[in-house]
């Protein structure tokens, strides 16, 4: 992505200043593991807008290591942690696992 769409984007959700996410976990063609981010934001109208945010490759697909990698890409597109109001998961466990998976970490640091 365009550094300068990508710089677009992480304004308007700074403006926004909430958002949601959803992350979805995959294997690629060449067999490697691979995350995407999506952001749900709203504008001053209240116009949802959705933005996917790229790609990153894993080599552990544990709830720990899913929920840190959000945390690492999140500090690298400077989003803090504490404006995520929402988020979505596919039904892998390691995503919406009730103690260990992405969730429920995410809900202890974040819990609105």
């Amino acid at each position: 992505m365009s550094k300068q769409v990508l710089n677009r984007i992480l304004r308007e959700i700074q403006q926004a200043k909430y958002f949601s996410i959803m992350i979805d976990e995959t294997t690629d063609i060449s067999k490697l593991e691979q995350v995407s981010l999506v952001v749900r934001y709203t504008d001053d109208q209240f116009k949802v807008h959705e933005r996917f945010m790229g790609f990153a490759r894993t080599t552990e697909m544990t709830g720990e290591a899913l929920f840190n990698l959000l945390l690492e890409w999140l500090k690298k597109l400077n989003l803090d942690v504490k404006n995520i109001v929402a988020q979505s998961y596919d039904g892998a466990s390691a995503m919406r696992g009730e103690y260990k998976g992405v969730a429920a970490r995410l809900k202890q640091i974040a819990p609105c």
